[in-house]
């Protein structure tokens, strides 16, 4: 994890549960003493809460990003130039974060699969 200022990806993490106890407190630290991050967390957090209220029938948006960008962005394959380019974008577009959280999940519903056996009875 990056030990400098927590980027999106780590506060979904958190979000998500999926940082170790020392990496939490590490955030949770950085949240109380950083009001911009602490304001981008509840804006992360109310994301998640609309996501859990609403139904699936949003409207596409005409500004939604690249999803190869997005792809770039949660595999962590961006530079840190890049990803702060990203991030700005993404903090100045709600739809861009929703794009960002449902990238995540994919991901990780996609590593928490069982694996098919390959055994035939």
């Amino acid at each position: 994890m990056n030990q400098q200022k927590a980027h999106i990806l780590t506060l979904i993490k958190l979000q998500e549960g999926h940082l170790s106890d020392a990496e939490g407190l590490l955030v949770r630290e950085q949240l109380a003493s950083d009001s911009l991050l602490l304001q981008r967390w509840k804006t992360l957090s109310l994301l998640y809460e609309q996501e859990n209220s609403q139904d699936e029938s949003t409207e596409p948006n005409a500004t939604a990003m690249d999803a190869e960008t997005v792809a770039a962005f949660v595999e962590e394959r961006m530079s840190s130039d890049e990803r702060r380019e990203f991030e700005t974008a993404c903090w100045n577009q709600t739809e861009s974060l929703r794009e960002v959280i449902s990238a995540y999940q994919a991901v990780q519903g996609d590593n928490a699969s069982n694996p098919v056996s390959q055994e035939i009875n």
